[in-house]
């Protein structure tokens, strides 16, 4: 019996052994699909280690591939999408790397592309999920496979009715229904997005019954009553909506099968329950949905944070379960863990535009957080409540700038960490890529191969996401740190300075005041008045004629916005820290006016630039960032001038020789000023002033400025990697753009900042160039003397509204207060000192001090002999 078994045991390994790498593959990924299990997953692991040292052929390649793309297939229908969507992108780079569509017609959109960019969607990952779903359906329609560009249609315009962009769900549902056949599965979806999508835009309204005995005998097919219950819920009948949901529950249990879809069925069903005002069967349904995605929850406790993972579903079971409470802690506890899976969710997204989504609803839940803060602050007078309100408020604010800011610090503290050169070489290339997309729509003849950009662009966020994995293993890499209230009060008594933080939501403008010895938080009702008032004083700086044909208007709106503001209890503060939010972005409050007055003389109105000098900031964060200089200024000024042209800047010619005056300067004059000449110098100064055209952008076209031959377009900036102290932004409207929740103006300037800038002088609306000039003399004269941009700009106004020779018309704030500083109260230095003979002189006191001593020792020691 032994040598019988002896015998066999030669026979199955002689035939193991003969097997090719090939046959071995094939063989491990048959007896996973046999067995599915996590055993058998944790022994392909141990296989594909194995099997990845001995690939060599075409053949083993495509086999392995296939391989991949089995296991991601397991993982994600196991709800496990993170590594799903790793698999599938290991997959995916192997088979372009090897090239394996040059030899097999292996069918990778069907196998692989569909899946990763329904995954990408799933996981919040907008930019990945558009650009891989774009990528595939152009790839089948240059294979003529009508059915896959017909399926990438169905998910393309599932993605943009997920955002919200509804006129673009109906264009590619449209696009996608001439494609897909009559009457099949893909036909069918397509129809229910642009339905769905035009109820949502136009209100269409269906004939549904207002009761349960007419909706009864209203005899839709499943897709009838899918759109009659979308109508329901547009029009708020939600009786109807529920008895619809109900009779629908059966066909859509039958189609899902996983935990997630499952778990938001449960979730729109406590919607409904919700918005009966029937909360407990809520959360019964929504306890529910977390046991299907958690199977050992205990509904009686809250999910342990090392439990949950990387789902959307969750964020919105917990938001809702937050919503249903009894107390604001225990609404606090499930918001906070929406929060903490949010963070999982954005540790996977490597685009500014996905991420943006998220901050976008982030938003949303601070608001209720601090909401609730709000209330318990105000029946309890506790200070704690208010900090803790102001974290949830900062954590919401310019985190894209953050961390694209905390990631060139850890380089600059691990200079010769390969992996962090690496990923700031992918950042780099990720905007680079993402530009030429975005400038496709807008430029003259289309050149670019768009398919191959968006292949380009997917590799490289693949590339970051893994650079980025380890990265966080090594540093435990977060920006998300709370902000040590101690050492802010430190710093504000250091430097003089109140500092006043603004939460701009839904209902509410929230204000934080912070002082070395004082916290406070208010609640601005923004009401429809609040709103109107905020938008008229914004408006007055649209047109310089508009303030100086209505003084009167200008006054009672400027002090009528200083009250609204809640900025009076500033008052007796030197210097101010604002942190706008939403439209506070666009308002320059050194106009406002801190008390009622009857003058039409700009130079003796009560503004508040004369009673304080105010800096902003775009974060809490970037305010304790900012570093303290020595002396010791090299600017680059970059001049195109536009001679002989409709756009002539004759009066830049004079900030020229102005600064040439005070500063060690390098200029780039008249036909010098090309885009690459900047570009190839910047790094090498640390003040940038750039005076030239700049313009905001508009929905299509980005926010961008010009060099005597080419154009420089926001995500160009996104691209660059300098570091200066200062960049001063003389054009218009430099710090304005499209207003973004959480992130602010996606504007040049906040362009300059994520390159590097650390402080930045921009505009707010368009100015003339004679007035700017003005100004940029009086800014850089006492810039050279001192050294500190914020007193320098604060310095400027004033000397502008004092300056006999400027007639009172041009001395209206539409002039002077367009532009703002970003960074911080920065120390005065007196240029004008000597401070080499005053360093000779200290020594030569110190030396006449020793020998003072000296003399005295010596006569007291002869004292005590004698």
């Amino acid at each position: 019996m032994k040598s019988l078994l002896l015998v066999f045991y030669f026979i199955i390994s002689g035939s193991l052994y003969s097997q090719t790498i090939e046959d071995r593959i094939y063989s491990a990924t048959a007896v996973f699909n046999t067995q599915q299990t996590t055993e058998a997953l944790a022994t392909l692991n141990v296989e594909i280690s194995a099997f990845e040292a001995e690939l060599q052929s075409k053949d083993d390649y495509l086999a392995f591939v296939n391989l991949l793309i089995n296991k991601a297939y397991y993982l994600e229908q196991n709800q496990s999408y993170q590594s799903a969507i790793s698999t599938y992108e290991d997959a995916w780079s192997l088979y372009k790397k090897e090239k394996i569509n040059t030899i097999f017609q292996y069918d990778i959109i069907e196998n692989c592309l569909i899946n990763l960019g329904v995954l990408y969607h799933k996981t919040n990952n907008y930019t990945n999920a558009e650009n891989t779903i774009k990528y595939y359906i152009a790839l089948a329609k240059k294979q003529n496979n009508t059915q896959q560009q017909a399926i990438g249609a169905v998910n393309l315009a599932n993605l943009y009715q997920k955002l919200g962009k509804h006129t673009l769900a109906i264009e590619v549902a449209n696009n996608g229904l001439k494609i897909a056949a009559p009457n099949s599965r893909e036909y069918q979806r397509l129809k229910q997005i642009k339905a769905n999508s035009s109820i949502t835009l136009k209100g269409n309204k269906i004939a549904i019954g207002t009761s349960k005995n007419k909706a009864s005998n209203i005899g839709f097919h499943f897709k009838n009553e899918q759109l009659a219950y979308t109508t329901a819920m547009q029009h708020k009948d939600y009786e109807t909506a529920l008895y619809l949901f109900k009779s629908l529950m059966h066909y859509w249990q039958n189609d899902l099968t996983s935990a997630r879809e499952l778990a938001k069925l449960k979730h729109e069903e406590a919607k409904l329950y919700t918005l009966l005002n029937q909360n407990e069967e809520a959360k019964n349904a929504l306890q529910l949905g977390v046991s299907l995605l958690l199977p050992k929850y205990d509904k009686n406790s809250l999910p342990k944070t090392n439990h949950l993972y990387p789902e959307n579903t969750f964020i919105e079971i917990f938001d809702a379960l937050a919503a249903l409470q009894d107390t604001p802690e225990m609404a606090l506890q499930y918001y906070d863990l929406s929060f903490y899976v949010s963070n999982l969710l954005n540790a996977q997204i490597t685009s500014q535009e996905a991420n943006m989504v998220e901050i976008a609803a982030n938003r949303i839940r601070s608001e209720k957080c601090i909401a609730l803060l709000y209330q318990l602050e105000s029946k309890s007078a506790n200070t704690s409540y208010t900090t803790r309100a102001f974290q949830y408020a900062e954590n919401s604010k310019a985190s894209i700038l953050k961390e694209n800011h905390s990631k060139k610090e850890l380089l600059k503290a691990h200079p010769s960490d390969t992996l962090l050169i690496e990923e700031q070489w992918l950042l780099k290339t990720q905007e680079q890529l993402t530009n030429r997309l975005i400038r496709t729509p807008y430029q003259r003849t289309q050149t670019e191969n768009l398919s191959e950009v968006r292949d380009s662009l997917n590799s490289i966020n693949i590339a970051l996401r893994t650079a980025q994995k380890i990265i966080q293993t090594r540093y435990n890499f977060s920006v998300n740190d709370r902000i040590n209230i101690p050492v802010l009060k430190q710093r504000l008594l250091v430097d003089d300075a109140a500092l006043v933080a603004y939460f701009y939501g839904k209902e509410n403008i929230y204000q934080f005041i912070f002082t070395d010895n004082t916290t406070t938080l208010n609640a601005i009702n923004l009401n429809n008045k609040t709103k109107e008032s905020l938008r008229g004083f914004i408006t007055l700086f649209n047109d310089a004629s508009v303030i100086n044909n209505d003084v009167s208007d200008y006054r009672a709106q400027a002090f009528s916005v200083y009250k609204r503001l809640q900025l009076a209890p500033l008052q007796h503060n030197k210097n101010i820290v604002i942190i706008p939010d939403g439209l506070l972005n666009f308002i320059p409050f050194e106009a406002l006016l801190t008390k009622h007055t009857e003058t039409s003389n700009y130079s003796k109105m009560p503004f508040m630039v004369r009673q304080h000098t105010i800096v902003y900031n775009s974060s809490v964060y970037f305010f304790l960032k900012n570093k303290k200089h020595e002396s010791g200024d090299h600017l680059l000024g970059v001049f195109p001038v536009f001679e002989g042209t409709t756009n002539a800047l004759k009066y830049t010619i004079n900030e020229a020789k102005s600064i040439e005056q005070e500063v060690d300067a390098k200029f780039l004059m008249y036909h010098s000023a090309t885009k690459q000449s900047f570009l190839d110098y910047a790094s090498q100064y640390n003040i940038l002033h750039l005076s030239t055209h700049a313009s905001s952008g508009d929905f299509i076209v980005p926010a961008h400025i010009e060099f005597s031959d080419e154009t420089l377009y926001l995500n160009e900036l996104y691209a660059l990697n300098i570091s200066p102290k200062l960049v001063v932004l003389s054009a218009c409207e430099t710090g304005i753009g499209k207003l973004t929740k959480g992130e602010g103006p996606m504007s040049l300037a906040r362009g300059f900042n994520y390159a590097g800038a650390e402080t930045i002088l921009f505009s707010l609306w368009q100015i003339s160039d004679a007035s700017t000039a003005k100004i940029m003399e009086l800014f850089y004269n006492d810039y050279g003397k001192t050294s500190s941009a914020s007193h320098a700009n604060h310095r400027s106004k004033i000397a502008y509204l004092e300056d006999k020779n400027i007639s009172n018309i041009k001395k209206s704030p539409y002039y002077w207060s367009a532009f703002v500083f970003y960074g911080s109260i920065e120390p005065l230095r007196d240029n004008n000192i000597n401070y080499g003979v005053i360093t000779i002189i200290s020594i030569l006191f110190v030396v006449l001090l020793l020998r003072l001593f000296k003399q005295w020792y010596e006569k007291r020691s002869q004292r005590i002999s004698s």
